[in-house]
């Protein structure tokens, strides 16, 4: 692992022209990635639902998305809402 002093060093050597290009990709990186984000949330979300409607018990769809119970509940009832 680098120490404080070797990172600050390699941060002395960057001009600006490369902190502002790694900026703005890093601003496209989050962007892409929040949108998998979304669109993982709402696939979630959806097949919570889905297998609620089928009989999967709460406690089944908690342990496979490695959630807690409340937090499916939460989940039914955003799209309860929705509706």
């Amino acid at each position: 692992m680098q120490d404080t002093k070797e990172i600050e060093h390699i941060f002395d050597e960057l001009n600006n022209k490369t902190i502002e290009y790694r900026l703005k990709e890093i601003k496209a990186l989050l962007s892409s990635a929040q949108s998998e984000v979304d669109m993982l949330t709402k696939q979630r979300k959806e097949l919570v639902a889905l297998g609620f409607s089928n009989n999967i018990s709460i406690i089944k769809i908690g342990e496979l998305l490695g959630i807690t119970r409340q937090r499916v509940y939460r989940i039914l009832d955003t799209v309860n809402e929705e509706e």
